[in-house]
């Protein structure tokens, strides 16, 4: 039997592809996912357990209309609303047909015995969208005797954790774990306090080889973002990263691209490539009077993010004409002249209250030498000097320069 379903035309799983499934996958050696207990990276138990088919077998075979699919149980595990290898894996599905040799998707099955995903959402929603009847899935259930706090925790470490070994493709960013994270404590599932976060930091990135510092860093970014800190209008202070090209995508929405000027957005931290990128823009697009350098500051770091927020503009500022030197050098004389730098997508609603805007070198950085203070709830009004420069009287918004 052949373990590559062709679902273009086969639209219904089998029992015998239940069987040769769980043939292919091998569970005996991988007590992590099929095994009598699970456990966290501290060797704690969770309270988590296997639920049987119908008919005693560790595999299910499911209608996925018996699936709750709806929104809040989507892919709750992605910061952007969905697998950045979507497309990638349903290209694959399509062409190369459904593979039962890979561990399949796993279900919760909630108390009152509905079902929702819980891994695997990329490829049960691809299989639905291609008129897919049933899946071939495993379903997991919460211990009896344990709060309804203590099991969603519980799988949330076992759903998260599962894509550090996950085929096909589509392990957790850095910026899934940040929104796992963030939405635990808005609900108040979890405390406010960095040794949490950082539990749960290790939680889900345990075995994906990051580093230490790159787990402190994720650790305070979503301290930062989350902790309860007050601007001197009394505002709570919203700490934003833009590691993902949805989360930009819906800022940049503020500032369309024109026939005349064209809008580029960059990481602060890849200064060095931006000029062999414009340059490549400009033949491109040849008739264009202006190429805005939109840069962000993807993830702060540190303890203070008002502070980390002003250095990483500060120090980009003064690195920015030796690498836009270059494409003159690369491209020809006066190409430069051309491209506009100074605007940066805010990060920290204490410094520009409006998240909206873009910050603006000379327009609306008085923050970055008389940054108000927290502590001392110093007047934002006196540093920032310039009400909204984003006009929404058209359909199309456009920057007014002030």
């Amino acid at each position: 039997m052949n373990h590559v379903i062709n679902v273009r035309k086969i639209k219904s799983f089998k029992k015998t592809d239940v069987k040769k499934a769980l043939e292919l996958v091998n569970v005996k050696t991988k007590p992590h996912f099929y095994g009598n207990a699970f456990y966290n990276h501290d060797g704690k138990e969770l309270p988590i357990e296997i639920v049987r088919g119908p008919d005693g077998s560790l595999f299910w075979d499911i209608d996925l209309k018996d699936i709750d699919m709806t929104d809040i149980f989507s892919q709750w595990m992605r910061s952007g609303g969905e697998n950045p290898k979507k497309d990638e894996i349903r290209e694959d599905i399509i062409s190369s047909g459904y593979s039962l040799q890979f561990d399949p998707p796993k279900i919760r099955m909630l108390k009152d015995g509905t079902l929702v995903p819980g891994a695997g959402v990329t490829r049960l929603s691809i299989l639905k969208e291609l008129g897919v009847k049933n899946i071939i899935c495993v379903v997991y259930t919460g211990k009896a005797g344990f709060s309804e706090e203590e099991v969603d925790l519980a799988f949330f470490s076992f759903f998260g954790g599962e894509n550090r070994y996950h085929k096909p493709s589509g392990k957790l960013l850095k910026e899934d774990v940040v929104f796992l994270i963030k939405n635990l404590i808005v609900q108040e599932k979890i405390s406010l306090d960095r040794d949490t976060i950082s539990w749960h930091v290790n939680e889900l990135s345990h075995g994906l080889g990051w580093q230490n510092k790159t787990k402190e860093e994720l650790t305070n970014q979503i301290f930062n973002s989350c902790v309860h800190r007050i601007d001197s209008n009394g505002k709570r202070i919203v700490v934003k990263s833009y590691t993902s090209k949805p989360s930009i995508k819906s800022f940049m929405v503020n500032y369309p691209d024109t026939d005349d000027i064209k809008y580029a957005v960059y990481a602060t931290g890849s200064l060095k490539k931006i000029p062999y990128a414009i340059g490549e823009m400009l033949l491109e697009f040849p008739k264009v009077k202006e190429i805005r350098i939109v840069l962000h500051t993807d993830l702060l770091k540190g303890y203070d993010p008002e502070e980390s927020y002003i250095d990483r503009l500060i120090e980009t500022t003064k690195d920015w004409n030796k690498e836009i030197s270059k494409l003159d050098i690369l491209y020809g004389k006066k190409m430069s002249t051309k491209v506009k730098f100074g605007r940066f997508i805010p990060a920290v609603s204490s410094l520009t209250p409006n998240m909206d805007e873009l910050v603006i070198l000379g327009v609306n950085d008085g923050f970055l030498t008389n940054p108000p203070s927290t502590k001392t709830k110093k007047s934002l009004n006196k540093t920032l000097g310039i009400s909204s420069f984003v006009d929404t009287s058209e359909n199309e918004k456009e920057e007014v320069t002030a």
